[in-house]
């Protein structure tokens, strides 16, 4: 089945370029870190072809090196939206690749979004199938699953016949990485760019005849079997073409992981109620035990093992009001002030509590007791960012750089009539590809 932008229904298409601005936002606000830095001085260094820009940088690299080095800074500050069942982040490496691919190609638009979901419905449901036991298995599925979306959308873009598309997707299977022992550190953003990277390897394989396994993913010792033994094949297919997971997207307020996203809720939620952090001398919070398994770390010294410490999460909360990517820089993670707050939280996991759910029980020196419980984080399907919200939150990444506006606009008209490269060079500190 080929994806046609003519064909999508207008919900999807609407939910397409939300996730594009959200994209976007996440990557030209992470340009200048030094992680991407790094990955953008090395894929340099072997003086690429200028097929497609770097966002923000000023650079153009090939179209691999490109994808590679935007879909890691799109997952660096861990802003980028998330799929709802799978806790895939599904825009990451698929987007890059459709912008990347279609500024080369001199595409539209519309190219981009078809090409977007036709990677996002492939990789959603890969990434369905294998949750949850490709993640406690210790995978990250954003680099391992991405590989499928990137895969199926340079497919999409580059025309491939149906058998050359099923051996980009045998060729994603075998590329797929990304291990979870990673997170917190540079490595974690590098998945989704591999899978970028391997994704346009793949179709471009395929499309020269590059052969593999058709049972790649599904056969006996395909990905599924290797990596997921336990997969539920039926959510590969079920409502294909008719039920979108590219609705399905969420996206985050806070740049951190999902699983403490109610919990800064409340602890947001406290200090606009009155409650002094100077003032906390104890913070037991109530939470499932996803947040415990997921995000408990402590004794930090760099901002991006911030994003998987839930102490930190409601200590910034309290603090600041806020969990942007201010709270997670390597000097807010060691402020004495933020490390004494940390020090005075306790986790009590509950069984019971929703994943999207938590409750802080705060007691303050004056012997006052607050409680503050949240039912649905921000974000969440059942508490989701408005279009509004998720404009604000562009331009709080992307500051007010002139052509901002007419940047956004463009965005959220996002469809035939949009040339790509004319897209590009509205960015700030885009390269001229």
């Amino acid at each position: 089945m080929r994806v046609e932008f003519g064909d999508l229904p207008e919900p999807v298409v609407h939910g397409a370029r939300r996730a594009l601005l959200n994209w976007l936002g996440c990557v030209l606000g992470a340009a200048h870190e030094d992680a991407v830095r790094i990955a953008a001085d090395v894929m340099a260094e072997s003086r690429p072809s200028a097929e497609a820009a770097v966002l923000g940088r000023g650079i153009d690299l090939d179209v691999g090196g490109a994808a590679l080095v935007n879909a890691l800074a799109a997952h660096l500050y861990d802003f980028d939206d998330t799929h709802a069942r799978s806790i895939l982040h599904p825009s990451a490496a698929t987007a890059a690749v459709a912008l990347s691919l279609c500024q080369r190609l001199d595409l539209t638009g519309a190219d981009v979004i078809a090409a977007y979901v036709a990677g996002t419905e492939v990789a959603c449901r890969v990434a369905a199938a294998v949750t949850p036991q490709h993640n406690d298995d210790g995978w990250h599925v954003t680099g391992t699953v991405g590989t499928f979306g990137a895969a199926a959308a340079a497919s999409r873009l580059l025309g491939l016949e149906p058998r050359q598309a099923t051996m980009a997707l045998a060729l994603a299977a075998t590329q797929a990485s990304g291990l979870r022992e990673n997170f917190g550190t540079m490595a974690k953003p590098l998945h989704p760019g591999k899978a970028a990277w391997n994704g346009v390897l793949a179709a471009r394989l395929a499309r020269r005849g590059f052969t593999a396994s058709e049972e790649g993913l599904a056969g006996r010792r395909g990905f599924l079997a290797v990596m997921a033994p336990d997969a539920d094949r039926g959510a590969l297919t079920a409502g294909l073409g008719r039920d979108y997971e590219t609705v399905k997207n969420r996206f985050k307020p806070y740049a951190c992981g999902v699983v403490t996203h109610a919990a800064i809720d409340a602890a947001v939620e406290a200090r606009r109620s009155g409650v002094d952090a100077g003032h906390v001398t104890s913070v037991r919070a109530h939470v499932h035990p996803l947040v415990a398994e997921l995000t408990a770390k402590t004794g930090l010294r760099k901002g991006l093992e911030g994003k998987f410490s839930v102490f930190h999460c409601i200590a910034v909360g309290l603090l600041d009001g806020r969990a942007g990517p201010r709270e997670f820089t390597d000097e807010r993670v060691v402020d004495p002030l933020v490390v004494a707050l940390s020090k005075r939280i306790e986790l009590v996991v509950d069984p019971a509590m929703g994943e999207e759910s938590a409750r802080l029980d705060i007691r303050t020196d004056d012997g006052r007791e607050r409680s503050v419980a949240v039912e649905a984080a921000t974000g969440s399907l059942e508490r989701p960012m408005s279009d509004d919200a998720l404009e604000e939150k562009f331009r709080m990444l992307v500051g007010e750089a002139a052509g901002v506006d007419d940047l956004v606009s463009a965005m959220w008209s996002l469809g035939p009539d949009t040339s790509v490269r004319e897209l590009v060079r509205m960015m700030p500190g885009a390269a001229r590809a």
